[in-house]
Parts: C-alpha cells; structure tokens; sequence
C-alpha cells in the first residue's frame, strides 16, 4: 500500500485549490482523503488575509477548507474502489446554526458556540449532498470528543 501525505496551508482557500488541482492533474484515483485541520481558540472572529480567503480563521479550517478539498477531490475518490472521505470535527455533537441564511460566515455575530456549530453543521450539510452527488464515495464526519493535546500548556 502507498501513502501520501502533503503539508497544507489550510488557512489558505487558493491554497487548498492549487493542491485539489496538483492532486487531479495526476489523474490517479485518490482512495482516502483524511482531513484534520483545525484549531483550539478563544479568539473573536479573526479574518485570514484576504489573498487566503479573508474569512474567519476557525471557519475556514474546520469547513470552507475541507468541503473545497473534498468537492474538489470527489471525481478521483469517485475513480476509486473505495474511494472514502473522513472528517474528524464535530459529528453529531454540534447544534443546528440557525443564522446561517443571514450570517453565513459569522461575520456579523461571531461567538465561539456559534462557530462550533455553525462549522460542524455546515459539514454535514456538505457532506450529504457530497454523497449524493457521488454515491460511490463514502464519507464520514467524525467527533473524536476530547483529545489529547497541549493545548493551554504551551
């Protein structure tokens, strides 16, 4: 079995782009797209310069960064056997974000549970239609609850 493993900027949407387009231009299938990215903080909304996206940090990391990779990426995992996506976030534990049809990236009413929820909800979202559009393609989002980290030590 081959492994890739790639370092990201995960903050940067053209630079999530840019690898979606490296990755395709192989036109190799992809088997397992695993996403990560994220971060722990109690910032307020902190926008990422605008040549990156300009949206909030913590939004484009735990979801406008993984549903572009995945979008992006889903007609090679769709080339796959077993092509499979796997989000590590917050499945099934987040709330609804109600503010979505008027503050969709948070700009006007950031908080932190509004962030949480509104990213793991998104995802969801994403991801079911995701795996309408392609069937043969399954996805997961995972909540691995607390983990293990440094986190507040460092």
């Amino acid at each position: 079995e081959k492994f890739d493993f790639a370092a990201l900027d995960a903050f940067s949407l053209p630079a999530c782009a840019r690898f979606a387009e490296e990755v395709s231009a192989s036109k190799r299938p992809v088997d397992l797209l695993v996403m990560t990215q994220g971060m722990a903080t109690f910032q307020g909304y902190t926008p990422t310069p605008t040549e990156k996206g300009g949206l909030d940090e913590k939004l484009t990391l735990h979801y406008f960064s993984r549903i572009l990779l995945a979008r992006k990426l889903a007609p090679l995992l769709s080339q796959s056997s077993d092509g499979r996506v796997l989000t590590v976030l917050s499945g099934g534990v987040h709330g609804p974000y109600a503010g979505y049809a008027t503050d969709f990236d948070l700009r006007g009413t950031y908080s932190l549970k509004k962030a949480a929820d509104a990213a793991g909800f998104y995802m969801d979202i994403g991801f079911e239609a995701l795996s309408a559009e392609h069937p043969s393609v399954a996805v997961a989002h995972a909540a691995p609850g607390i983990v293990a980290t440094s986190w507040g030590t460092e």
